[in-house]
């Protein structure tokens, strides 16, 4: 097995690795350093800030209609104008949501995160300090943290969707990024219906006494 650094846009490298055995003669190496580039090509479209805006700003909307959709009403949204200082703390961390459910009697903080990498500890730690430090219920609202689900579940809810959802309008990227890259990728206009449910369970099960 032998291994290849491609530069990427933003000035960091994507590791390539593939058999030893396709590279036999100059012409099979600038023939793989060509294909590599072209993945480079697609992983740098991907990973824009204008595309990686616009996902978090559309998983944003899709959280925030699921929310008013299950009784929820929205206090304050990170970048509103009626974003108050509550939704700081001293760690400099904010939720990106945070809103109240009457019935149920509980206010929750959310933090939205539509991207592919997995979140580290600290920064998870620091969100569920964040929380704390709001007395507000943390969501995690993500495509995957499921190795953090216990310790999520302890005082919040990971409202995790298996996938990184895109806009209409960006069907031939998910479909790039699915396809070529094996990403769990998929456009939709609404949260999933298996993620909708699990949310509506965790939310019946809450007392509101």
């Amino acid at each position: 097995m032998d291994s290849m650094e491609v530069g990427t846009g933003n000035g960091t490298k994507a590791l390539f690795y593939f058999p030893s055995k396709i590279i036999s003669s100059y012409d099979d190496e600038q023939k793989v350093v060509s294909k590599m580039r072209r993945m480079v090509a697609h992983l740098d479209k991907h990973s824009h800030p204008k595309v990686t805006g616009i996902l978090a700003r559309h998983l944003h909307a899709l959280v925030k209609n699921e929310l008013r959709a299950q009784g929820f009403k929205i206090l304050f949204e990170r970048g509103a104008k009626y974003h108050g200082s509550r939704g700081r703390t001293g760690a400099g961390h904010k939720v990106d949501l945070r809103a109240e459910h009457l019935q149920k009697k509980i206010a929750v903080g959310v933090m939205v995160r539509n991207e592919l990498d997995l979140m580290d500890r600290a920064e998870l730690d620091t969100i569920l300090e964040s929380c704390r430090e709001l007395d507000v219920t943390p969501i995690l609202a993500c495509r995957w943290l499921a190795p953090y689900r216990e310790e999520i579940n302890k005082s919040g809810f990971l409202w995790q969707f298996r996938a990184q959802l895109y806009p209409l309008g960006f069907e031939a990227l998910a479909e790039t990024m699915r396809k070529k890259f094996r990403f769990p990728s998929m456009v939709a206009t609404e949260i999933p219906a298996r993620p909708a449910r699990e949310f509506e369970a965790w939310l019946a099960g809450i007392n509101g006494t």
